[in-house]
């Protein structure tokens, strides 16, 4: 996993979305974050920088200063809310999913334009809070990190 200069953030590597909306998780990321097939992820949209989103579990959430959102977002800690239905909440989108057989999340055209990304747009998958991987869709940060021609593409 590179870190692409000194102090910055670590990269797992370039997902690449899909015709289909499938995102795969870099395996990396998904022993470090501790994630399995089957599990159940909540997508929480980025900042209005960098865009994207960042991929975390509940019980992530649940051990941290956010666990409001939990209150906030009816049907979010228990699930309810239907597999991929977008929810708002203070200025950002979550829903949730399921982690497929080998790594991946599928993500519809709601959701897609919701986090604003698209089937062929390039995420930097970096080592985000102690809440999950963050995906980067734009910003200063993405497009120094995907200059990197050395870091790792999955999905193409």
């Amino acid at each position: 996993m590179p870190q692409v200069r000194k102090g910055g953030k670590y990269v797992f590597g370039i997902s690449v979305i899909g015709p289909d909306g499938t995102v795969i998780i870099p395996p990396e990321a998904m022993q470090e974050y501790k994630y399995k097939d089957g599990d159940k992820v909540i997508l929480m949209s980025g900042s209005r920088t960098s865009g994207g989103f960042v991929l975390t579990v509940k019980r992530r959430i649940e051990k941290s200063e956010i666990y409001h959102i939990f209150d906030e977002v009816p049907g979010l800690h228990d699930f309810s809310l239907p597999e991929m239905e977008i929810a708002k909440n203070a200025g950002r989108f979550f829903c949730w999913t399921t982690i497929k057989p080998g790594g991946y999340i599928s993500l519809r055209e709601t959701v897609l334009l919701a986090y604003g990304v698209e089937r062929g747009s390039h995420l930097t998958a970096v080592r985000g809070s102690n809440y999950g991987i963050t995906f980067l869709a734009k910003g200063f940060l993405w497009e120094r990190i995907s200059a990197h021609k050395e870091l790792v593409t999955f999905g193409e």
